[in-house]
């Protein structure tokens, strides 16, 4: 098994499955670096939360993720908006490491897919 990964992993995957016996080996083929900010129309909405008919939703497919935006929520000013804010969550992993980001401060509500992948996401935020 070749496993294409980042220069950031969550766990071992090469381990794990080298550990049962089954030959892998890493190619690192990207890095994924954080900007920082946040997008114009990303910070539009989080502005508008209070006057949509649906709360926004943050999709969050990694710890990492929700710790970074949670980051450039506070770099941008806006960290108060966060209770406004529903966490779109990948994994459990994910959601606990939304809820820790954020302190003492509170996400308007959790969503967590039943499978961790894009389309269980999806349906989760479509209930």
């Amino acid at each position: 098994v070749v496993h294409l990964a980042g220069t950031r992993r969550a766990g071992d995957l090469v381990f794990e499955l080298e550990s049962l016996s089954i030959p892998a080996a890493r190619a690192v083929i990207y890095d994924a670096t954080p900007v920082g900010t946040l997008s114009g129309r990303a910070l539009d909405i989080i502005d508008a939360a209070d006057t949509l008919d649906k709360p926004p939703m943050v999709a969050l497919f990694s710890p990492r993720t929700a710790r970074l935006f949670v980051d450039a929520l506070r770099a941008e000013g806006r960290f108060d908006r966060i209770s406004e804010l529903t966490a779109a969550c990948l994994s459990d992993a994910v959601a606990h490491q939304a809820k820790a980001a954020v302190g003492s401060q509170h996400w308007r509500g959790y969503l967590v897919a039943e499978e961790p992948d894009a389309s269980s996401l999806i349906d989760a935020m479509k209930r």
